[in-house]
């Protein structure tokens, strides 16, 4: 990682500031700094230890004090493996699903067989943007497991099921569980006199947005339910800050991504077919787009080989 910053700091309302990540910082995922006004809330921890000092650090600055609490948006580590830099100081706050899925720890057993894999992929593309994919996720993946000694697992010691309201002297702000799109358990923090949502991965901007261990049904659902909301900004858990015409984009990319899916399933299309259509091909090029082509198409259609 060196000496590359984790994250930039965009103000996105008086006092809400997101921390969206840098190509070498390896954060990975983005994060969230809010002033309640007398408590300081921080909205997903980043997935490496050295990012979630700088985000402590950053919120400490920004507020004058300490997070009191910490927000997980889902179970990935990529958002919640810098809750140990916050705990026990603050309160770490989650659904019950996403704690049980948390005990999991997916990633860490994942990690060292990825990055010989993405070295592999970075040799065999020219595409800039898959490039540009590839290293960010590398450098996140090196600097995770070079932090394996340091690592503590820090759970949820709060957990709620659909709705919990954070009452501060300067605002008031309500963390939603909508139920799961990008995984069985998603939340976003709605700020409703700020017009924001800190979405967490439930929304990505100018990316893909993945769904292996997700229901794009489902997705679909709550990002219906996001497009009601009076919202100017929404904070993704990858991108840009955006707004509620991402949201839309997103919505639309999923059906597309199930109607393509099933005709996959039927094998009435082969990899080599498979284009991404407009206006979805803005987006990066990264794997992600065959990777949600792929699970969902086997979701239908068990019997699937490699496609």
């Amino acid at each position: 990682m060196g000496d590359a910053p984790p994250f930039t700091l965009v103000r996105v309302a008086d006092g809400v500031h997101a921390a969206l990540v840098t190509l070498e910082g390896g954060a990975l995922g983005n994060a969230a700094i809010v002033d309640l006004g007398d408590a300081t809330l921080v909205f997903d921890t980043c997935l490496t230890l050295a990012a979630a000092r700088a985000l402590r650090r950053a919120a400490e600055e920004l507020t004058g004090r300490s997070p009191a609490y910490v927000i997980n948006s889902h179970y990935h580590a990529d958002h919640v493996a810098g809750n140990q830099v916050f705990a026990p100081e603050a309160v770490v706050i989650g659904t019950e699903r996403t704690c049980e899925l948390m005990r999991t720890d997916m990633f860490a057993t994942a990690s060292a067989a990825a990055i010989p894999r993405l070295e592999r992929q970075l040799r065999e593309t020219g595409d800039e943007s898959r490039r540009t994919f590839l290293l960010e996720n590398l450098h996140a993946y090196r600097a995770y497991r070079a932090e394996a000694d340091e690592r503590q697992q820090v759970l949820p010691t709060v957990t709620f099921e659909r709705r919990l309201r954070i009452r501060g002297s300067g605002r008031t702000v309500e963390l939603v569980c909508p139920g799961g799109g990008h995984t069985a358990s998603d939340s976003y923090l709605h700020l409703p006199e700020d017009r924001v949502a800190i979405m967490g991965d439930l929304l990505a901007v100018g990316r893909h947005p993945a769904f292996p261990h997700g229901d794009p049904v489902e997705w679909r659902r709550i990002l219906t339910e996001v497009l009601e909301l009076d919202l100017e900004r929404l904070v993704p858990g990858h991108g840009p800050v955006g707004t509620l015409a991402d949201v839309e984009l997103e919505h639309d990319y999923l059906g597309m991504v199930e109607a393509i899916a099933t005709i996959v399933a039927r094998r009435d299309l082969t990899r080599e077919e498979i284009i991404v259509p407009p206006p979805f091909d803005r987006l990066d090029q990264s794997p992600i787009f065959d990777i949600n082509v792929d699970v969902l198409a086997r979701r239908l259609n068990p019997a699937l080989a490699d496609l």
